[in-house]
């Protein structure tokens, strides 16, 4: 929000005379003019002719403690070392504000230090991103330039130790509070658009997500097993794999074939102790399409984040024991979920032609899935 007042009343004294100095002109060391003041959730930035000052806010969030002023100055220390990776030629220093001995506040000046900023130099406001959006001068080549430029520099920077598990979990839980703080009422944004923009997030992440039916516990064969959707060939498919699989899905989980686009088909699967051979086929259900679980076939349909699958080692090769028997299989574990046999082959065939070099499995799927 924008405003050339100050923040309201309610404010501790202290700060309130730091904000007053900051919008005042004397307290610059450059030639200023007017000055603006923008108050975000935890700064307020004073905008001068030429620059751009960030003061911290002294507060406490979840990840964030800016409460002492050693700790804003630090805050402001690692922002600027952060940013400058990418902008060295906007952010430029840490000033201190100062207080005299006469009480006179200036930037930089002689004094006490009683609060750090930020400095930054100033760029054009019709070159925001908030004001090409308002007057419709957002091109998908600038957007695109921005997101090669932040995807070249995050691949460069050292991995966390995060599984993608855990990662994916992170980014749920902070698109729930980025909704519960956009919906803050004294922000006065739109509830309809603010939930449109959280439900497209919360269905790219579903959407990047593999599809598990639990087999009812009734069935003679694999009762309780996790498994892909699929069986065997009918009549009514003409001997077409393809549109058996279709079937198969629209019959389990309710899913219709005109929402399925296929974009890969991996290797028969002969069995040994088994009288059907398998031929597995990867696609992709169109967004917002319902599913709706036969109870005669499946107790319950699961959603498996496709980062969490194709992460080094999660599928793996394994011993599952079976009454006396012993069986060598790949296995997959997700939260509850024991994938094993059949299912754990197929999963396996999966990830070893996604993460292969240059993919054209993933390729596809990126494509389709990026729509």
């Amino acid at each position: 929000m924008t405003s050339p007042l100050l923040p309201a009343e309610g404010l501790d004294p202290a700060l309130q005379e730091k904000l007053r100095a900051l919008a005042d002109p004397a307290t610059y060391r450059e030639p200023v003019g007017r000055i603006e003041t923008i108050e975000t959730h935890c700064a307020w930035v004073f905008l001068t002719d030429a620059h751009a000052f960030k003061l911290k806010k002294p507060i406490r969030l979840d990840r964030m403690d800016n409460l002492l002023l050693s700790s804003r100055h630090y805050s402001c220390l690692e922002e600027l070392r952060l940013n400058r990776r990418l902008a060295p030629d906007v952010y430029l220093e840490v000033v201190s504000l100062n207080v005299n001995e006469s009480g006179v506040f200036s930037l930089g000046g002689g004094g006490v230090p009683v609060e750090w900023l930020v400095k930054m130099r100033r760029l054009p406001s019709e070159l925001m991103l908030d004001h090409a959006i308002a007057a419709a001068t957002v091109t998908a080549s600038a957007l695109r330039g921005a997101a090669e430029l932040l995807a070249e520099f995050y691949v460069g920077q050292a991995s966390i130790n995060m599984s993608a598990n855990a990662y994916l979990e992170r980014m749920a839980r902070q698109i729930e509070t980025n909704h519960a703080a956009l919906l803050a009422a004294d922000l006065g944004l739109s509830v309809q658009i603010v939930s449109a923009i959280i439900s497209r997030q919360q269905e790219f992440l579903q959407r990047r997500s593999s599809l598990f039916i639990e087999r009812a516990q009734h069935l003679r064969r694999h009762a309780g097993q996790i498994a892909f959707p699929g069986g065997a060939l009918d009549d009514e498919d003409g001997g077409d794999l393809t549109r058996a699989g279709l079937r198969e899905l629209h019959e389990e989980i309710g899913i219709p074939p005109e929402a399925v686009t296929i974009v890969g088909r991996l290797g028969l699967i002969r069995q040994t102790n088994n009288v059907f051979n398998v031929t597995p086929f990867v696609g992709v259900v169109a967004p917002g399409t319902p599913l709706v679980v036969d109870l005669n076939e499946a107790s319950a349909a699961h959603r498996v984040p496709l980062a969490a699958i194709v992460e080094p080692g999660a599928v793996h090769p394994g011993i599952e024991i079976i009454g006396n028997y012993r069986r060598e299989t790949h296995i997959f574990d997700y939260g509850s979920l024991h994938v094993w046999g059949l299912t754990g082959t197929m999963l396996d065939m999966f990830v070893r032609r996604f993460n292969r070099a240059g993919s054209a499995l993933r390729a596809a799927l990126d494509e389709r899935l990026l729509r």
